[in-house]
């Protein structure tokens, strides 16, 4: 019997799993590139003849397993002899560089549960099986060129703040060990209230200085032939976009050149904008020097609509400046020869920055580039020839169908294997047939992407023996093959699936494989949800994350209910969190309030927050006052008033961001208690908590901005920048 799924694909699929999102989201391509790419026809992506070159993020492919697999030597080795041989790449950007630099420079907070298992996945495939050293290898073999690929300003996150596309129930999961040990140079507010999520202060010659070590360091660690350096922040937390910028060395030096204090008066923002920019050339003529030293090059992402600021990150919002608004000396830095080549970002108007590009540069040997997946409009198609080079998105799917062109049926499996694959898509989209016996033999290619795509294929075929050969295939040699038997569970299944599946995590698991897992077990619980709830009590730890992870958003019923109540007290932080996250979903009543209040005191910090985030989560739930908000109330500001300047639990920095997130879930009563703190507590710590909950945003699922006024009148709340009192 085959259980036929709908096909979840790309972002769609991702959406499934918001913990394992938030963590992959902050990595992928700042673009919407992969929309409706099943539609789309391969030779949509090259031009006969055009030599193109690539973006690859193997965090991103890394995480979404039906993305190009980068995860072995096998698969860089695979999958980059069908980029330069099927579509004509000669050159690749490697953003390892970045996953890599943060990694060894870095910290990851392990208190995070859900994001921190993430890190430690890219950790093992950065650093223990040297998939960024094999990709500079591979790419050298094939005759390509390879630059890593790594950002200017992004550069993780102090743990209090709940910046986008970080979890609230934890901390800020990664931050650069030069933020840590320099906490002055981060950018400031002009209260000194708050530090900017991502950026180095590039004001400090000593941050410059380190940065560019750390960058000339990593370029030269594997062998890039250069650096090329984007200038947005995805994990941000930018009220409005000149909120930062006002430290020590910014503000004494335009009063020397103005004479106004840009943290007390009116002051001309251009002039801060150019201040802030001459810094940024300060630490790219360093760089240049550097890398031009070793024989390496530079290069820097603009973009299209505003080049003079850094990028917006173009996947969230397409105009804000994450960075903040620094000004980008562009042009000078092509009249000086810092940069060798500017590649143009995602943003509309590509076409007529390219054009203003070649202006400025006239007979200056510069690159130009352009983040242009698609092969250019008839009225565009010049540029080419001009010289401006055209770069793909290495998450396509496109890239393992092989050939750009339609395959006739009569091929055999051992015929050319971008030809081969090239048919096996058109039979998983309906476009052609082929005998069943040689979608089968498929399954034994020695090629990754054939043995891929055959899964995909036989998937949709219909063939009574689908299920049994695609269950198989969950104990294939290769990660990205057993991968792609989960995602083909979620298109057609049986009635031993589920356990084929566990028996795989057991066996298999790691964060991609149990992500997958995640994905495939929500489409078919509905119909097998029997065969899923056990999987809470399963002996292997990471069985039990997958199914709690699952549960965790279904719609309680009394059986759902009770499985959850006793896996609240699991030894697994991890599934205690989870759990915690579905008990928010089941009706407020005493067995599940109690079971939430119990884990306030968890020995686990972040299952504690997670449980007062589920308390929120349920009274918000809940329309007008109830006796038992009263407890949850009551509960809640217990756990908060333990929170100032004497607590000096592990948390002690973010604790306060779930409880008063829940407190202000709680009508009218729990920003009353928050408001209180703030105006009358003589512990500044609590007031300073009760102010974050009030006024800044504590759920890292959201990215709320204001204006400047609205903006600057709550920061004049803040204790530090209320006049004394008389």
């Amino acid at each position: 019997m085959c259980f036929l799924h709908s096909r979840k694909t790309g972002i769609e699929r991702d959406c499934l799993s918001l913990p394992f999102l938030l963590c992959a989201l902050a990595w992928v391509l700042p673009a919407n590139a992969r929309s409706g790419q099943d539609e789309r026809e391969p030779n949509e992506l090259a031009v006969a003849g055009e030599e193109v070159d690539i973006y690859f993020c193997p965090a991103s492919n890394n995480f979404v397993a039906s993305n190009p697999p980068l995860q072995s030597d096998g698969n860089i080795k695979e999958i980059f002899e069908v980029v330069r041989k099927a579509w004509g790449v000669r050159r690749v950007l490697w953003r390892g560089l970045q996953e890599e630099s943060l990694l060894r420079h870095g910290i990851v907070r392990a208190e995070n549960v859900a994001v921190s298992e993430y890190w430690e996945w890219l950790r093992h495939l950065a650093l223990k099986r040297q998939i960024n050293r094999f990709a500079v290898q591979e790419a050298h073999r094939r005759g390509m060129k390879i630059w890593g690929y790594t950002s200017l300003f992004e550069w993780g996150a102090e743990p209090r703040e709940a910046a986008y596309l970080s979890v609230e129930e934890g901390p800020a999961v990664q931050e650069l060990r030069l933020r840590i040990d320099h906490r002055e140079w981060i950018p400031t507010d002009r209260y000194g209230i708050r530090r900017q999520s991502g950026p180095l202060e590039l004001a400090y010659p000593a941050a410059q200085k380190a940065l560019v070590n750390l960058l000339v360091q990593e370029t030269l660690r594997h062998g890039y032939d250069g650096l090329m350096l984007m200038t947005y922040v995805e994990v941000t937390d930018l009220w409005f976009e000149d909120e930062f910028g006002f430290s020590d060395p910014v503000v004494e030096e335009y009063q020397r050149r103005h004479g106004r204090n840009i943290r007390k008066e009116s002051f001309d923002k251009e002039r801060w904008y150019r201040l802030r920019g001459e810094y940024v050339t300060q630490t790219l003529r360093q760089l240049s020097e550097a890398l031009h030293a070793k024989g390496k090059k530079l290069g820097v992402a603009l973009d299209p609509q505003k080049p003079e600021f850094p990028q917006p990150w173009t996947g969230m919002n397409k105009s804000v400046a994450t960075a903040g608004r620094i000004f980008m000396e562009w042009e000078r830095w092509i009249q000086e020869g810092l940069v060798d080549e500017i590649m143009v970002g995602t943003n509309e108007g590509q076409a007529s920055f390219c054009e203003r590009l070649l202006k400025v540069a006239g007979d200056r040997k510069i690159t130009i580039s352009v983040m242009h997946p698609a092969r250019w409009p008839k009225s565009e198609e010049k540029l080419t020839s001009r010289g401006v080079r055209r770069m793909l998105n290495g998450a396509l799917n496109d890239l393992e169908w092989g050939s750009k062109e339609k395959q006739s049926s009569g091929l055999n499996p051992e015929d050319d294997p971008w030809k081969v694959a090239r048919l096996l898509h058109q039979v998983e989209t309906g476009v052609s047939t082929w005998e069943w016996e040689k979608l089968r033999k498929c399954l034994q290619s020695p090629s990754i992407v054939i043995r891929r795509q055959a899964l995909r294929a036989i998937a949709q075929s219909g063939h009574s023996e689908a299920v049994k050969h695609i269950e198989a295939t969950i104990e294939d040699s290769d990660h990205a093959v057993r991968c792609t038997a989960l995602e083909s569970l979620a298109r057609c299944s049986g009635p031993e699936s589920v356990e084929r599946i566990f028996e795989a995590i057991r066996r298999h698991g790691n964060f991609q494989f149990d992500y997958e897992a995640v994905n495939t077990l929500k489409t078919i619980y509905a119909a097998q949800y029997d065969a899923v709830l056990p999987g809470l009590k399963d002996r292997d730890v990471r069985a039990r994350r997958v199914v709690a992870e699952v549960l965790r958003k279904q719609r309680p019923n009394e059986a759902l209910q009770r499985v959850l109540l006793e896996a609240v007290t699991d030894r697994d932080p991890w599934v205690r969190w989870l759990v915690a996250q579905g008990l928010a979903a089941c009706p407020a009543e005493d067995p599940v309030l109690s079971a939430l209040m119990g884990r306030l005191e968890d020995s686990h910090p972040t299952v504690r927050a997670g449980a007062a985030f589920a308390l929120g989560e349920l009274a918000g739930r809940e329309k007008g006052w109830a006796p038992w908000k009263k407890k949850i109330l009551q509960a809640l500001c217990r756990r908060f008033e333990g929170l100032g300047h004497e607590y000096r639990g592990a948390d002690q920095e973010w604790a306060f961001k779930a409880v008063g997130h829940a407190l202000l879930k709680l009508g009218e009563k729990g920003p009353a208690r928050l408001r209180e703190w703030l105006e009358e507590s003589k512990d500044p710590v609590l007031a300073d908590h009760a102010w974050r909950c009030l006024y800044l945003n504590q759920d890292g699922r959201a990215w709320p901005m204001v204006s400047e006024e609205e903006a600057l009148r709550t920061g004049r709340l803040h204790p530090k920048a209320r006049p004394p009192a008389p």
